[in-house]
């Protein structure tokens, strides 16, 4: 393999594992990544270690969980991938438009250029006539929810969107790479266009051979699968999955302008292309919509963290893996690639040896969250609780610390996870088991977070 000069690594949020054609779906809606994953090496069954960008990205970029330390910041106890890069001589540049992924989080951490596009006067959020009017009414209400489709179907109309869109971005990713063409480059961009409130082009759901939805119906439908998602038809929600599809397209072929770039400049051999997302989307398959944090308990079904991981070089030498892996070996997995060396760090271990043939078998992994429960004692919101699912293949196991509940699920017979298997008497072997590593893990987490206190004590 040609020695690696740049590293692209390319996230993109809210990306179903289950949605690339190459993985089996059913819609060819990613032909340019199902290009990369056919000749690099696609992990089939990839997990995120968080249902939420938030509780995600610290395992993606430092290799750690996202409870551990600070909790989700990018702080004290972790080191970041942009920060190993540059020690390794490459220049280092962030590109993103999600608030958690922020420089007040501390994603800029490491790197020379980071552009979270939240400053100056244009990136500020004005809230609308709306919205501040919602904020003196009773969430629920005729007239809450009226003025909330309102300011939806304005936001709409005038194709208003918390983020910068793929084709923006891309002009972004091409002028760092054309900047740096002779030097060692480490470039992560963060596409949004498959986040809610999913808007494509007209032109893009034609070509896919979707039926248009105006503007007045996008903004009804929006409303009502966050509002009343038990209400939301099977059409209803077909027509969401064909808007998520378009976008999931678009930024498709932004990337694949970004490789006819690479490969034009002749850099794709000497290119690492890591692709992958923070979390899933869910469209009704346990009872609601998107990958929404207020509600009384996270989700950490399939649908919300598994994802697509997929490396690619234009000299590559290693096959596809069918094995559970989790995101927590994406950061030493680069790193092992570029220099062959181990950062002591990083909680993770290279995917290599799988990808290599040198390793069979499932790793095990956990995914967390955090949850405010609904409840209000006077003024004060109870504390924070932990969410926290252990996977060991076949079997998912989900505590929820508020009630101190559990859920087991064995995905290799039950892949929807439908059967909560925690009182079947002969799952209780397997429940014990899996409660303990979770026990463990629990004290891991504690331990970490009082390390961190015990540091700045001495200071």
């Amino acid at each position: 393999m040609s020695e690696i000069k740049k590293v692209l690594l390319i996230t993109i949020d809210c990306l179903r594992g289950d949605h690339l054609h190459y993985n089996g779906y059913e819609r060819n809606v990613t032909p340019t990544i199902d290009k990369l994953a056919k000749e690099g090496s696609n992990f089939f069954m990839a997990f995120s270690n968080g249902p939420h960008t938030h509780y995600s990205f610290p395992s993606i970029l430092t290799s750690t969980y996202p409870l551990m330390f600070e909790g989700p910041k990018i702080g004290a106890g972790r080191i970041t991938l942009a920060e190993v890069m540059k020690m390794l001589g490459f220049k280092t540049v962030g590109l993103n438009s999600n608030p958690f992924l922020s420089e007040y989080f501390g994603y800029g951490k490491g790197f020379d250029i980071f552009n979270d596009f939240l400053s100056g006067e244009e990136a500020k959020k004005k809230s609308s006539l709306a919205v501040k009017l919602r904020k003196k009414i009773p969430k629920g209400s005729v007239i809450y929810r009226f003025l909330q489709f309102a300011d939806k179907y304005r936001a709409i109309k005038n194709r208003k969107t918390p983020y910068i869109t793929a084709d923006e971005l891309r002009a972004r990713v091409i002028d760092y790479l054309e900047k740096y063409k002779d030097e060692k480059l480490f470039l992560w961009a963060h596409f949004m266009d498959a986040h809610y409130p999913y808007l494509p082009d007209k032109d893009i759901m034609e070509k896919l051979g979707f039926k248009d939805v105006s503007d007045f119906k996008k903004a009804r439908l929006f409303t009502k699968m966050l509002n009343a998602p038990e209400k939301v038809t099977p059409e209803e929600a077909q027509i969401l999955i064909n808007l998520y599809d378009a976008q999931i397209y678009t930024i498709d072929q932004e990337i694949k302008k970004i490789l006819e770039y690479l490969d034009e400049n002749g850099l794709l051999n000497e290119t690492l292309i890591v692709i992958t997302a923070d979390h899933g989307e869910e469209f009704g398959e346990h009872e609601d919509f998107t990958h929404r944090v207020d509600k009384d308990k996270p989700t950490l079904y399939n649908v919300h963290i598994h994802v697509p991981l997929i490396f690619y070089s234009g000299s590559w030498e290693y096959q596809d893996v069918k094995p559970n892996v989790s995101l927590m070996d994406l950061a030493p997995t680069i790193v092992d690639i570029v220099s062959g060396q181990k950062v002591k760090k990083f909680m993770g271990k290279s995917l290599l040896p799988l990808m290599g043939g040198e390793e069979e078998g499932h790793r095990a992994f956990y995914s967390e969250h955090e949850y405010q429960e609904s409840e209000i004692v006077g003024n004060i919101m109870k504390e924070r609780k932990k969410a926290i699912a252990y996977v060991e293949y076949p079997y998912k196991l989900i505590y929820y610390e508020g009630d101190n509940s559990y859920q087991l699920y064995n995905f290799e017979d039950d892949p929807e996870e439908r059967n909560n298997l925690i009182n079947d008497p002969n799952s209780q072997e397997i429940v014990s088991y899996m409660k303990n590593k979770i026990r463990e893990h629990l004290k891991e987490i504690e331990m970490s977070k009082l390390r961190i206190k015990m540091k700045r004590l001495k200071l």
